[in-house]
């Protein structure tokens, strides 16, 4: 039921794929884990969740996870405890 409400929602255009921002995060995970992932052990999820905070343009970033807030910082995000 949800993915044809999905694909309804897709064919009459209240959604929109935005596939430039979706490449974007995902070239910058890429280089976010290259540059940081050894010395922060960050997992895909942390620099998944990271790379889509600073693609959207993201100044703060909200976390509990020790790894993820080491690499948003490293990107120059300002981290908030919950």
């Amino acid at each position: 039921m949800a993915a044809a409400d999905f694909e309804s929602d897709l064919a009459e255009g209240r959604l929109q794929l935005v596939d430039a921002l979706w490449r974007r995060m995902l070239d910058l995970a890429a280089d976010l884990s290259q540059e940081h992932t050894a010395k922060l052990g960050t997992r895909t999820l942390d620099v998944l969740h990271v790379a889509s905070a600073v693609a959207l343009g993201a100044q703060r970033f909200v976390t509990y996870d020790t790894r993820q807030a080491a690499l948003a910082k490293a990107v120059a995000l300002r981290v908030l405890a919950p």
